[in-house]
């Protein structure tokens, strides 16, 4: 009877070994609860879990943080509250598919790569990458660049070239034709002749107008007006809106990503409590970005408004007067010069006169430009940073508007809007409003430097 006890005790001792190699090798925490004295009985040949305070194998996951307790034991790793150092080459410990393993020589945290793999241990997988802030080009069928691009993302274990909410203009080193053709008979008094601007920096536009869910996100209310009440707003651009609200947004959207803001707002701007505020503030530029008279608000990384300059180079998409976008639209008789008419080229890629009622309509329901920007014609019109002046002041290089001296001066409008004529909804033209003015057909969208 006692040799039988022996040879049950044998072969209970072998299963239960087994079964504590084969659930450590998994690498998951699969079986856990199997018995042990210490973490060598929860060690694998490339995997270990950890024996727990109630003597029971655990497996800890990564995300708990970038580094566990040492291991003990044979391993003979001691703690330096990071690695874990000692015996086993003054490596740490390894995170295999999540979780963590054996004390090696790979170095934690690793920088994460486009690879498809868990580079860092913290339990995602690509989630950045050293190329994650560079530039990458739209290519025409033919491979030439387009002139706009994206930021890297990873996808599937690949780079790829991605268009995120903010469409990256490659216009550093380049120039184009800012001003209306004495061809157009659509050109207004206010429209000088051409002449050439050209950039010395990169910058990033909104791929869309700020939509009323973003806007409300940030500033804790909706000052739009929506005659459909019927469908969502969330997706409807914001409107309504003053220019002083607009620019404090960008203040807010800059603080949320940890780029410098690009005004100083009075009160200074609350994530979530500028409700009872949005009559009183006034924007700026911030201090650091204007001296003697001067703007250097494109020196700023963060949000803003995008100076006229920058919205009419990335609405012409490098086409200059070789398409409506661009301005060179001919109404069919000069009766129907300022009148609603349908226009086939605007219909494809904007809302104007009203086609579907009296109210903005959702972002990126028509077609985009060629750099992959939506409703630059019609829909809201847009707020834009410059100072409002008949003709084009100030140097070419880099233009930005004239400088502030009161902070009533009119701004820029561009776009057009749903209620707008053909006419109004190109790139060239150009109006103006009080800063502290709302309309229904007003909105804005942001841009930033990008050096």
């Amino acid at each position: 009877m006692l040799k039988f006890g022996f040879r049950y005790l044998s072969w209970f001792s072998l299963l239960l070994c087994g079964t504590l190699l084969y659930g450590c090798l998994g690498n998951t925490p699969l079986r856990k609860g199997f018995p042990c004295r210490n973490d060598n009985d929860c060690k694998g040949p490339s995997f270990q879990l950890y024996c727990g305070s109630n003597r029971t194998c655990k497996a800890e996951s990564c995300t708990a943080g970038t580094s566990r307790k040492c291991f003990t034991g044979e391993q003979g790793c001691d703690e330096d509250g990071q690695n874990c150092k000692g015996v086993c080459d003054a490596g740490t410990q390894s995170c295999v598919d999540g979780f963590w393993s054996i004390c090696t020589n790979q170095k934690l945290p690793q920088e994460e790569t486009c690879d498809g793999q868990d580079n860092n241990c913290d339990g995602q997988t690509d989630e950045t990458f050293p190329e994650n802030n560079t530039t990458c080009e739209f290519k025409n069928n033919a491979g030439q660049a387009l002139g706009a691009g994206a930021l890297n993302t990873c996808k599937d274990g690949k780079l790829q070239c991605d268009v995120q909410d903010l469409v990256v203009i490659l216009a550093n080193d380049k120039s184009f034709s800012m001003g209306t053709s004495t061809a157009d008979k659509s050109k207004k008094s206010d429209e000088p002749e051409q002449y050439i601007v050209d950039f010395r920096y990169n910058y990033g536009l909104g791929q869309n107008e700020v939509t009323q869910k973003e806007f409300k996100d940030l500033m804790g209310y909706n000052p739009s007006v929506n005659n459909d009440t019927s469908k969502s707003e969330d997706n409807k651009p914001v409107n309504n809106i003053s220019w002083h609200e607009a620019a404090a947004y960008t203040v807010l959207l800059s603080k949320e990503n940890n780029l410098t803001a690009c005004f100083k707002c009075t009160p200074e701007p609350e994530k979530g409590k500028m409700e009872a505020n949005k009559d009183k503030v006034v924007c700026e530029v911030a201090g650091t970005f204007s001296s003697e008279g001067q703007q250097y608000v494109t020196d700023c990384n963060g949000y803003r408004l995008p100076t006229e300059a920058e919205w009419l180079n990335a609405y012409r998409a490098g086409e200059n007067y070789r398409s409506y976008y661009n301005g060179n639209q001919v109404p069919p008789s000069e009766d129907k010069r300022d009148a609603c008419y349908t226009e086939s080229k605007l219909s494809t890629i904007g809302w104007y006169c009203d086609q579907k009622g009296d109210q903005p309509n959702e972002v990126r329901q028509k077609e985009p430009n060629r750099w992959m920007l939506y409703d630059l014609s019609g829909n809201v019109a847009e707020w834009i940073f410059d100072i409002y002046s008949p003709n084009f002041e100030g140097s070419s290089l880099n233009r930005v508007g004239p400088a502030q001296t009161q902070q009533d001066q009119a701004r820029v409008v561009k776009g057009g809007s749903y209620e707008s004529t053909p006419s109004e909804c190109r790139g060239a033209r150009r109006d103006k409003l009080e800063p502290s003015q709302r309309k229904s057909t007003l909105g804005f969208r942001v841009a930033r430097t990008i050096r």
